[in-house]
C-alpha cells in the first residue's frame, strides 16, 4: 500500500491472481475506486521527487523540499509496468509491457524517481527539459533496469542472482539480491 496525492489517497493491492486495486479517501476513507490488473501485482509504490521545486505565488522564491510526485502511483506485475495518474478526478492508466521491450526475464521489485537528468546529484531547481521520472525495475535473472517515458532507457546493472528488493535515496539506488549481497549505485545515468 502507498499514500499519494499529498497524502489525500491510500493504494491498495492484493498479492493474488486478477489483484484488486483499491484507492481510498483518507479523510473519510470512503472507497474511491475499485479496479484489479490481470496478474499477481509483485509492488506498489510511488515516484520519489529528488528535485527542488519552488512557489512562485510569492514575491520570493521560496525552496521547496523534494517528496513524492503527488498525483502518481505505480504497480508491477512480472511482465507489466502500470501507472495510475489521478487527473480530473479521474484515474488514467499508461502500461509497459516488457515483452514488447524483448525484456524476457521477470519483474521481482521496483522503485521510482524524479530527478535531474543532466546532473542527478543536483538538489536546485531544474529547468522542465531536465527534470524525468525514472522507473528501476529489478528481475528474476539479476538485470537491473531504467524505464524512462514508458520506453526501456538502459540497463543500470546486471547481478548473477535474483534481485528482490530496490530503494532509492536522494544518493543513488540500493539493490539487494538473493544472494544476501547489497550493491549501492549512484546516480550517474
Amino acid at each position: 500500500m502507498t499514500f499519494f496525492e499529498d497524502d489525500q489517497f491510500l493504494a491498495t493491492c492484493g498479492i493474488r491472481e486478477n489483484t484488486p486495486i483499491l484507492i481510498y479517501s483518507v479523510k473519510n476513507f470512503d472507497l474511491l475506486l475499485s479496479t484489479y490488473v490481470n496478474s499477481l501485482a509483485i509492488d506498489l509504490f510511488v515516484i520519489n521527487n529528488y528535485i527542488g521545486e519552488y512557489n512562485l505565488s510569492s514575491s520570493k522564491k521560496v525552496r521547496k523540499k523534494g517528496k513524492n510526485l503527488e498525483n502518481m502511483f505505480i504497480i508491477c506485475t512480472y511482465t507489466d509496468i502500470i501507472c495510475f495518474t489521478y487527473k480530473d478526478d479521474h484515474f488514467i492508466t499508461n502500461e509497459i509491457n516488457i515483452a514488447e521491450h524483448k525484456v524476457t526475464s521477470k519483474i521481482k521489485c521496483g522503485t521510482a524517481l524524479r530527478i535531474n537528468i543532466k546532473n542527478p546529484s543536483l538538489m536546485a531547481h531544474a529547468e522542465e527539459g531536465d527534470k524525468t521520472n525514472l522507473i528501476i525495475t529489478g528481475h528474476k535473472n539479476g538485470q537491473v533496469l531504467i524505464w524512462e517515458q514508458f520506453a526501456l532507457r538502459s540497463e543500470l546493472a546486471n547481478y548473477k542472482n535474483e534481485i528482490l528488493n530496490i530503494g532509492n535515496s536522494q544518493l543513488g539506488v540500493v539493490i539487494a539480491t538473493d544472494a544476501a549481497t547489497l550493491h549501492f549505485v549512484s546516480f550517474h545515468f
